[in-house]
């Protein structure tokens, strides 16, 4: 068995009670053993706490005088209580159905200091996640091929140094973990690394319309300007043609909503993006 005491989970949940206990009980399996889980919660009402409590985590609440959850922020008040040089990053939604998944990301991280973060891929269909891997393989990702998507902070491993160099910008709302690698890019040619078989379950529960605006706007604005240029926004419209034609509606309408709400916030750009109020109608 493969032992390591020195990395730190970090677990974000919010009533998370009916994920929870299979994401526990697949880091608990791991041959890499970890030294410590910690949850940062920002008020929980279910069964959350008691889950955490069983398997020996560590929980911390999000300031209740937030309005608004913050991604960034609650990662790092989770990171700045971590007593371990490596900080493995899960959202409660993600489950490791291989055993050897977290040794594989800490061999990978310690091959080369210019490695900033290693990721995951995900699927959601147990005939994907089952497959016997012996050497799953990956990509670099680094300022020439980065297209908006370098890490996962549904599922990544990064060093604690690195993160105490620079911490998660907490004025942006979400794709926190892009514009995190995409900084140690630009300003070092950093690298990232995503392993491409799918390593990671994953049933995000929150999953809607609003939350892919938040983020294309927010990758536009702060990170990958192509997703604020037209031919991005025209791009959409195509696809949700494309799923019209083969009659897939729902997908159409997801689509072309996505791709109308982008286009008019070229024009009127939304008073705030920290909430929900960006986006009145969700589905």
């Amino acid at each position: 068995m493969y032992f390591n005491t020195n990395i730190s989970i970090i677990i974000r949940t919010r009533n998370s009670g009916k994920y929870l206990k299979r994401n526990l009980e697949s880091i608990s399996c791991q041959n890499c053993k970890v030294s410590e889980i910690i949850i940062i919660d920002s008020g929980s009402q279910d069964n959350t706490f008691n889950i955490a409590n069983e398997f020996n985590c560590k929980i911390i609440k999000y300031p209740i005088e937030d309005i608004n959850f913050n991604y960034s922020k609650a990662l790092n008040i989770g990171i700045e209580q971590a007593k371990t040089d490596y900080i493995f990053i899960i959202s409660s939604h993600v489950w490791l159905p291989n055993n050897n998944t977290i040794k594989w990301m800490l061999d990978k991280l310690n091959e080369d200091s210019n490695l900033k973060a290693v990721s995951l891929s995900r699927s959601n269909k147990e005939i994907h996640l089952n497959a016997d891997i012996r050497i799953p393989f990956g990509k670099n990702i680094t300022k020439t091929n980065f297209s908006g998507e370098g890490m996962y902070n549904y599922c990544s491993l990064i060093r604690k140094s690195d993160w105490e160099t620079y911490k998660f910008r907490e004025d942006i709302p979400t794709c926190e973990d892009q514009e995190w690698i995409w900084h140690w890019m630009k300003t070092q040619n950093a690298s990232s690394f995503i392993f491409k078989f799918p390593l990671a379950g994953y049933d995000n529960p929150n999953y809607n319309l609003a939350k892919d605006v938040q983020e294309f706007y927010t990758l536009g604005k702060y990170v990958y300007p192509r997703y604020s240029r037209f031919i991005f926004i025209w791009e959409l419209f195509i696809k949700a043609l494309k799923f019209l034609r083969q009659k897939r509606v729902g997908k159409a309408k997801h689509y072309f909503k996505l791709a109308t709400t982008l286009l008019k916030y070229k024009f009127f750009p939304p008073k705030s993006i920290q909430s929900s109020d960006y986006l009145k109608s969700k589905n």
